[in-house]
């Protein structure tokens, strides 16, 4: 007569790896349908602030490097030494200074206000003039 041998002891029950199939499946499903963590959006109006002024100044500096004689050898101060203003929704001015070379080589500060506007896709110069 056949000696009857005990089931083997690795053998996974088949519930056991649909449960798990099932599990992977449900998270797989749930983080592709679910929006990016608030974390990484512009909620924080702190950040939002931050990036819309810096963005405004920096288009501001390309605008001023665009109507020097040598744009190439402009040198702007760190941002603490610049003026950013909030005007309103979307609107920023600053007032700054660049020092760069004037048509005769001489490198000469120039001071700037420039006031720009954010439409929702990219910064426009709404108004700019030196200031010397």
């Amino acid at each position: 007569m056949a000696k009857k041998t005990s089931e083997n002891s690795n053998h996974v029950p088949g519930w056991f790896v649909l449960l798990v199939l099932i599990t992977f499946g449900a998270f797989i499903w749930y983080k592709a349908n679910t929006p990016p963590s608030s974390k990484t959006s512009k909620s924080d109006p702190q950040k939002v602030r931050a990036m819309d002024e810096f963005d405004a100044l920096v288009t501001c500096q390309n605008h001023v490097k665009r109507n020097l004689k040598s744009p190439s050898s402009a040198k702007f101060p760190v941002m603490q030494q610049i003026k950013v203003y909030s005007t309103g929704p979307d609107e920023w001015l600053i007032r700054g200074y660049v020092d760069a070379d004037n048509s005769f080589g001489a490198n000469i500060r120039s001071h700037y206000e420039c006031k720009t506007k954010y439409s929702g896709t990219f910064f426009s110069i709404l108004d700019f003039q030196f200031m010397n």
